[in-house]
């Protein structure tokens, strides 16, 4: 199951289509957007950055292929961009609600808790407040931090009305909307995974409709391409006949560099045996052995300059196969077709 990656999307999720876990404020934020006040230096050593060898060897092993399952999805746009304030998706687990936790989720959580470098990037484990046929469900986060907080403070009224504030933990912040049962819920999750007001006002809109008439809201999708997958990752969904607007079109424009830088690094760090840690922190470091997710930006500008939005593939229609509802001009994938 994956839990909440698919917001506004498809499936079985908190904000998805049938069933299934943003003010003219442009999509895409530029440095300046954040309101957080401008710090010192605070690059850490590069081994202080993602420490999976803190971890046991086991642990650390599954840690490698979660973060990299991370970077090779649309977590990719919360580690080397601000694209996306938080991102989840990547890896999860459920267990028996009668239990407070079980090996596999104490594991989960080392494990993001080393997801860490300087004050700007973390990651943590959100456990869902709702159980389901005898079972809970928790999700892996990370979060841009810098850009979750500016994102509440440019977008206060969905916030404000759950008491959350910038200067809140993200975790706890999340927590706060999970448990609440009103659209306020759908349009803060909106905004902090990345998508463009637009977007956000047309799911809390075909929610709020469907809620009211029972009738479902047929939309489409616009997808933002990942390393993993061309479609069903970062994905939004828009209404029937869309044209892709301003915002979508500097979101994908956006991504394309930071995808493109992505996959060089991939191809030298992972296929070259130094793992998804290694890769991060080669990415982020100064080139003095000092590491913060900001040098990120260089990287992207040397090695993903000119890169253009991939080309994004036909949806499939109905009979044709599918993996996730994004897949499927209709969103709606049943098994392994589409509806």
């Amino acid at each position: 199951m994956k839990f909440m990656a698919p917001l506004f999307a498809t499936g079985c999720a908190i904000l998805a289509t049938a069933c299934s876990p943003e003010s003219a404020t442009p999509a895409v934020p530029s440095p300046a957007a954040s309101s957080q006040p401008t710090v010192e230096d605070d690059a850490v050593a590069c081994e202080a950055c993602f420490p999976v060898e803190s971890l046991t060897e086991e642990a650390r092993a599954k840690a490698e292929a979660v973060l990299l399952a991370a970077l090779d999805g649309e977590a990719l746009y919360t580690l080397l961009s601000d694209m996306k304030p938080m991102s989840s998706g990547f890896s999860g687990l459920t267990f028996p609600s009668s239990s407070r936790t079980v090996p596999e989720l104490d594991t989960l959580r080392s494990i993001l808790k080393v997801f860490a470098c300087t004050p700007r990037l973390s990651g943590d484990v959100q456990v869902f407040a709702q159980a389901s046929e005898g079972e809970r469900s928790a999700d892996a986060l990370l979060f841009h931090r810098p850009r979750f907080a500016a994102t509440i403070e440019q977008h206060p009224s969905p916030f404000a009305a759950l008491q959350i504030t910038s200067t809140m933990d993200p975790l706890a912040a999340v927590e706060l909307l999970d448990r609440d049962q009103t659209s306020k819920r759908f349009r803060a999750y909106g905004y902090l995974f990345g998508y463009p007001k637009h977007a956000v006002e047309f799911f809390v809109s075909a929610e709020e409709s469907e809620s009211a008439t029972g009738k479902f809201v047929e939309r489409e999708f616009v997808h933002i391409p990942t390393f993993a997958k061309p479609t069903g990752a970062f994905t939004y969904a828009v209404p029937k006949g869309h044209a892709l607007t301003s915002e979508d079109l500097a979101l994908r424009a956006k991504a394309a560099p930071v995808l493109a830088a992505y996959k060089k690094a991939r191809a030298e760090h992972i296929e070259g045996g130094q793992g998804a840690a290694g890769l991060l922190r080669a990415v982020f470091d100064d080139g003095a052995g000092r590491c913060k997710p900001e040098n990120a930006e260089a990287y992207v500008a040397k090695h993903g300059a000119g890169a253009k939005p991939a080309p994004v593939p036909a949806c499939a229609e109905a009979g044709e196969q599918c993996s996730t509802g994004p897949d499927c001009c209709s969103g709606d994938c049943h098994g392994d077709h589409c509806h």
